[in-house]
């Protein structure tokens, strides 16, 4: 069975889940937040069949509409109204941390802020990039998805106070945990340090990552011949048997 639904009730429902995103801003802020939105939720051809609908609320979608919706945004609030509305659908449900990064292209953009040469493994070359750690949570009650906290990710070269990929990471992480009931964590193989993944969590080793069969810490000169790499624990059988059973039975090996 497929739902429609008018333009005007999606105008309304778009326009509602801005007014929440934006509460405690400027009113002109509000307002451009709402018409960034509604440009890109409605298509042009919806537009023009039921621009009466709408003509009051949203402005065509263009780089004029995002600069005037996005310079006065107050990034933490917005953040923090994110979190309250993901509250009140989620609940108490247990839900699954999921984290990984992207990189958003920018060709030509040398002076755009934040911007850096990143490899893409997509492409196999460095490009120009925006590179972001992303986050999501999944609810593992009802089955659904939900975007979370995005941070980026900024070189030293640009002389802000510096975090890792890891770092930003974990506070997001400690985001999530500080306002829902996570079960557990799953993150890329960038992301697998002992002292991020904790006890429940599914991730993505690299056969030349090594691991402990106990919980040695940091691999050091002293204890390095403690820790295996992927290939020695997967040639043998027993070694195998003891790493799944006694570590951690959710581990992904590549």
């Amino acid at each position: 069975m497929t739902l429609t639904v008018s333009v005007a009730e999606l105008t309304k429902r778009i326009g509602k889940f801005s007014d929440m995103m934006t509460y405690g801003m400027k009113r002109s802020v509000r307002k451009h937040f709402r018409e960034y939105l509604l440009g890109i939720m409605i298509p042009p051809e919806n537009r023009r069949k039921s621009i009466s609908n709408i003509s009051s609320l949203v402005s065509e979608y263009n780089q004029s509409t995002v600069n005037r919706a996005f310079h006065g945004i107050d990034s933490s609030l917005l953040e923090q109204n994110y979190i309250k509305f993901l509250k009140t659908v989620i609940g108490n449900h247990s839900v699954m941390f999921i984290g990984d990064d992207t990189m958003l292209d920018h060709p030509g953009s040398k002076t755009m802020e934040y911007v850096g040469w990143f490899f893409d493994h997509a492409s196999g070359n460095n490009v120009l990039a925006h590179q972001s750690v992303t986050s999501g949570l999944y609810d593992l009650d009802t089955d659904a998805f939900y975007p979370f906290i995005t941070g980026l990710y900024i070189k030293k070269m640009y002389g802000k106070e510096f975090k890792t990929k890891l770092e930003i990471m974990e506070d997001i992480f400690n985001t999530a945990e500080n306002n829902f009931n996570v079960a557990g964590k799953v993150v890329d193989s960038w992301y697998s340090s002992i002292k991020f993944l904790g006890s429940n969590f599914v991730t993505e080793l690299k056969s030349n990552r090594k691991a402990s069969f106990d919980n040695m810490g940091r691999m050091t000169v002293k204890n390095s011949d403690l820790f295996y790499t992927m290939d020695e624990i997967i040639e043998s059988t027993w070694l195998c048997t003891i790493f799944c059973v006694n570590i951690n039975p959710l581990l992904i090996m590549k």
